[in-house]
C-alpha cells in the first residue's frame, strides 16, 4: 500500500508540518481514501488510471486569505506539490 511508504508535507511559507499518515485524522495526521469510487480493482494500491483522495490536518495553515502549501512525495522520489489560498 503507497500510504504508509508517501511522505506528505503540508503548512504555510517557512513553516511546514511532515504528516504522519494514519487511519483517523488529528493534528499532522493524513489518510488516504481507497474506497471503490477510487480504487477500481479493490487492490488497496495505486494502480495506473486511479485516483486516490488524500485528506490531511494540520494546525500549521495560515491565516484565512494567505498562501498555503501541499507536498505529496511517493517513496521512489516523485513528488507533486500545489499551492492553495486558506478560506
Amino acid at each position: 500500500m503507497l500510504s504508509k511508504k508517501a511522505d506528505v508535507f503540508c503548512g504555510g511559507e517557512g513553516s511546514f508540518d511532515h504528516l504522519t499518515y494514519s487511519d483517523s485524522l488529528g493534528d499532522k495526521k493524513w489518510k488516504v481514501d481507497f474506497t471503490s469510487e477510487y480504487d477500481l480493482n479493490n487492490n488497496e494500491y495505486w494502480d495506473p488510471g486511479e485516483t486516490i483522495k488524500i485528506t490531511a490536518q494540520t494546525l500549521t495553515l495560515p491565516t484565512k486569505g494567505n498562501t498555503a502549501y501541499f507536498q505529496f512525495t511517493l517513496s521512489n522520489g516523485i513528488s507533486r506539490s500545489a499551492e492553495f489560498t486558506t478560506v
